[in-house]
């Protein structure tokens, strides 16, 4: 009954509502406990974060991404552990807690490394590098997100790709080169029109957050020359838009 009412709850999430799938969800977790079956337990309990996270619940999130955490742990498998800890540093970085995130997230890197993992390896070290940026550690922040876009691209992932190369748009934007952050927050937004993707879709970072920065930047350099290295970016493809980011 427990691995119906999973089956069931993906496909309504797959619609798009959450609401369904967090009724069908909170229905199995409890039969999954009583048998034993933390694993699937863990899993309902990162779903439910995920879901509660998307419904602006925080508190809530931080608590179930915890819970399965700590199941995680239980049952001891590294990759099961990393997964979890991506919910909880998702939680840290968005509630401010940046000093939690990075030792979060180095924890993922590490676990990733151990495992040769790609997908837990660009996830870390995305969450690092936002973390770091927080910090103000821009020179490591920029050396973990440009390994993150590596290893993103090597993945696979436009959704990782698009994220990163933001990122690394608000790092050069603080260490004083406007324009080629201009020509990276172009290209990335046109990879999030082509993936059909929101801003911040994997990283936390707040609109207003974003704009701030663009702001910042824009005001250092002639609001036309901005304007067109944005639209240059915009132009660009993929691999250009990587290459451009990764360029020392």
């Amino acid at each position: 009954r427990a691995r119906a009412l999973t089956y069931v709850g993906e496909l309504i999430r797959h619609s798009d509502n959450d609401e369904g799938a967090r009724a069908l969800k909170e229905q199995a977790l409890p039969i999954f406990l009583e048998h034993g079956d933390l694993r699937m337990a863990a899993a309902h309990l990162r779903d439910l974060g995920e879901i509660a996270a998307a419904a602006g619940d925080r508190s809530e999130a931080r608590r179930l991404h915890q819970e399965s955490l700590a199941l995680r742990k239980q049952i001891g498998r590294p990759d099961g552990i990393a997964h979890a800890l991506i919910g909880v540093a998702d939680d840290e970085l968005v509630e401010g807690d940046y000093d939690a995130a990075k030792a979060t997230s180095l924890r993922i890197v590490e676990i990733a490394r151990e495992l040769n993992d790609p997908e837990y390896l660009m996830h870390g070290l995305t969450y690092l590098g936002e973390a770091e940026i927080h910090l103000g550690e821009l020179r490591e922040a920029a050396s973990h997100l440009r390994e993150a876009l590596t290893a993103a691209s090597a993945f696979g992932s436009l959704e990782i790709t698009q994220t990163v190369v933001s990122s690394l748009a608000r790092v050069y934007a603080l260490d004083g080169q406007p324009l080629r952050s201009a020509l990276l927050w172009g290209a990335a937004e046109a990879m999030r029109e082509r993936g059909g993707f929101g801003f911040g879709a994997f990283v936390p970072a707040a609109a207003a957050e974003y704009q701030v920065a663009i702001n910042a930047a824009q005001a250092h350099s002639a609001t036309e020359t901005f304007s067109t290295k944005w639209a240059e970016g915009r132009s660009l493809t993929v691999s250009e838009a990587i290459a451009e980011a990764l360029a020392s």
